[in-house]
């Protein structure tokens, strides 16, 4: 099971992956991988990310991506969240 905690307004993460069962993933991901962002001032050739100067203009907004974080915690047992992508700064 993922518990999801509120500690000072922000929710922290804490997996137990040994309880779930086969039937859990009928019905909601284990993990959700959210590449935030492809944008990088890096630019590496050998990025997996095909990283690129400037954010894409379809990327999500700061209160997108929130809302996308808000409804994953609300499966039964949240998925455990991994935040990857480029340099969001």
């Amino acid at each position: 099971m993922v518990r999801i905690e509120r500690q000072q307004g922000t929710k922290v993460m804490q997996p137990t992956i040994a309880s779930y069962t086969a039937d859990d993933f009928n019905t909601q991901p284990l993990m959700l991988y959210y590449e935030v962002t492809q944008a990088c001032d890096l630019v590496c050739k050998h990025c997996r990310a095909s990283a690129q100067e400037q954010s894409h203009p379809d990327e999500l907004t700061t209160e997108l991506s929130r809302a996308l974080i808000e409804q994953a915690a609300t499966f039964p047992r949240p998925p455990i969240l991994v935040m990857t992508g480029g340099d969001p700064l």
